[in-house]
């Protein structure tokens, strides 16, 4: 099984596959014939104790087309989009800390005309200072 299926956010995407086919169907029987396989391995699916292999999802999937996506992988998806739009929200608001941190550090000098020439080419000396030096 693949990460993004064993890290659901909700319920077990085996469960949420066999909810999905108990309401489909009448029986495992009725499961095993549309999908090639033997019943036990479909009262497996049916029960929820079993995510299907490859070949056995391909066949669930062309019996039941775009319902079982609806169904099983959507809320999935949802979940997941809901997940990173909060992450990207408080990771925006962390940055937003961070430059106005920077600001205060700055302490005003972002307009100063010296930050604005590439520091290659000068020295702590080239500069003009914004005040006279006293003897």
């Amino acid at each position: 099984m693949t990460d993004w299926m064993m890290q659901s956010t909700e319920r077990d995407l085996s469960e949420m596959l066999g909810d999905f086919l108990r309401r489909r169907t009448t029986s495992a029987k009725d499961l095993a014939r549309l999908i090639d396989c033997d019943p036990r391995t479909a009262e497996g699916f049916r029960a929820g104790r079993h995510w299907p292999s490859a070949r056995h999802f391909r066949m669930i999937v062309r019996a039941f087309k775009r319902d079982l996506i609806a169904a099983v992988i959507e809320p999935e998806i949802d979940a997941t989009l809901a997940r990173l739009s909060r992450e990207e929200r408080e990771l925006e608001e962390r940055l937003e800390e961070i430059r106005k941190a920077r600001r205060s550090a700055l302490g005003g000098l972002v307009g100063n005309e010296e930050r604005r020439e590439p520091a290659a080419h000068r020295t702590p000396l080239d500069r003009d200072l914004p005040f006279e030096e006293r003897a």
